[in-house]
């Protein structure tokens, strides 16, 4: 089989430059697989699942998962509601208030896609396993937490 050169310009260099390189570029690749990983992994709620997975039954542990999702996504819901309300109340011009509620508006709908999208690709990091509506729950619970945060953290000069 022909040997195939990934680094052609460094066909001059010596045999432990190539061999550096080529660590190097493996080393990259790891890396990147790492951060692959690990950020499906850093999608999950530490909280929420140190919470729930004290419960004695995986049926538990779902009921509990569920219960936390339903809240922060209530507190999403009312943090965007608190954002609106607060450029309604705003003494700005009316049609600034209105390009920026639709604006919002717009905004919302499609973080809920984003959620859907990446949260289902999450739970597909289960491989069919039965993780998937937990990495599911837990990425949901993550997610709509930081979005909270985000929210309240944007409009506070609102």
């Amino acid at each position: 089989m022909p040997s195939f050169n990934l680094f052609p310009c460094a066909a001059r260099r010596s045999a432990g430059a190539l061999d550096r390189m080529r660590a190097s570029a493996l080393g990259l690749s790891l890396l990147f697989a790492m951060a692959v990983v690990g950020g499906a992994s850093a999608q999950r709620s530490e909280g929420a699942a140190t919470t729930c997975y004290k419960r004695e039954s995986h049926v538990e542990q779902i009921g509990c998962l569920a219960e936390l999702e339903r809240k922060a996504q209530a507190d999403m819901v009312a943090a965007e509601q608190a954002l609106l309300g607060s450029i309604r109340a705003s003494s700005e011009d009316p049609s600034t208030i209105q390009r920026v509620t639709q604006q919002l508006e717009k905004a919302f709908v499609e973080y809920q896609t984003y959620r859907t999208t990446h949260c289902d690709a999450i739970a597909a990091l289960a491989l069919g396993g039965n993780a998937a509506p937990d990495r599911r729950m837990l990425c949901h619970i993550e997610l709509d937490t930081r979005r909270v945060a985000d929210l309240k953290a944007e409009g506070h000069g609102v």
